[in-house]
């Protein structure tokens, strides 16, 4: 989670290239990260993975996915 941090601390998410062609949106950087982070979880016990992203103290962002 650090290293995911640390890669998009400070950036402009239309500059990255996971974001190319799409709205910067806290809906697809939680998107985004939840897949990132699935790829690097390297526990078969875990079967779904939910991010929750806020924005300010009311918005929020979340998504799920299903492991294999």
């Amino acid at each position: 989670l650090n290293a995911q941090v640390a890669y998009y601390r400070d950036k402009t998410l239309n500059d990255l290239p996971e974001f190319e062609g799409l709205n910067p949106s806290i809906e697809n950087f939680s998107r985004i990260l939840c897949e990132e982070l699935s790829s690097k979880i390297p526990a078969g016990n875990v079967h779904t993975l939910t991010l929750k992203i806020w924005e300010n103290e009311i918005a929020w962002a979340s998504y799920s996915q299903e492991r294999r």
